[in-house]
Order: structure tokens, then C-alpha cells, then sequence
């Protein structure tokens, strides 16, 4: 809990800056230098392996191979359909099980 407070919810940097663990954009099934195609892969695989989690298919797997300490997949349930709510000292995180929507900032403009 302390941890949660002091790195994510107090932190005032970007998250997605100075703590990203998606890594989507790693992926190269189709490459583009578009930057819009680039979103709409990622997005689309985003919403594959949301689609899984949601199911359930994700196996379980380990850090380290080799010492069998497996990974924690509690934090599946807040990839998506969540956010952090800015407040004046100390943030918060909020999450719905009916998200249908994706939001896109372009331009200025959020769709």
C-alpha cells in the first residue's frame, strides 16, 4: 500500500512516461512508420489480450524461469477500464467493469 501511495499516487510525473510496463509498441506484426497505423495495432492488440484477461486464457508464467517465482497477475485488473484520478495532495485509482469505449487524444482533440 505504501508503495502504491508514494510511487503512483503522490508521484506528480507522468505515469505512462516514468513508470510504462506495456510495452505494446514493441510489436511488429504489421510495421509502419504511420504513426496513426501504429496506434490502431496497438490499440487492437491491447484490446486482444484485454479480451483474454477478460476470459481468463492467460496462463500463468514466471519471472525467472529457471527459479520458478511466477508473476503476480493480480495487476491484470487494472490495465484496462481504470485510471488514476487526480486530487490536490494524493491521487486515486478508479476502476469500472462496464468500460466499452476507447479514448483518443489527437490534435488537441479527445475522441
Amino acid at each position: 500500500d505504501w508503495w502504491e501511495e508514494f510511487v503512483y499516487y503522490r508521484q506528480r510525473s507522468p505515469i505512462m512516461i516514468s513508470s510504462n510496463y506495456y510495452g505494446f509498441d514493441t510489436l511488429i506484426d504489421c510495421p509502419t512508420r504511420v504513426q496513426t497505423a501504429r496506434a490502431a495495432n496497438i490499440t487492437f492488440a491491447a484490446l486482444q489480450f484485454r479480451r483474454k484477461i477478460e476470459r481468463q486464457e492467460i496462463s500463468p508464467f514466471s519471472i525467472a524461469p529457471h527459479t520458478k517465482v511466477p508473476f503476480c497477475t493480480m495487476q491484470y485488473e487494472r490495465l484496462f477500464n481504470s485510471c488514476r484520478i487526480p486530487g490536490e495532495e494524493c491521487d486515486h485509482f478508479a476502476r469500472w467493469d462496464d468500460a466499452t469505449h476507447v479514448a483518443v487524444f489527437y490534435n488537441g482533440v479527445w475522441f
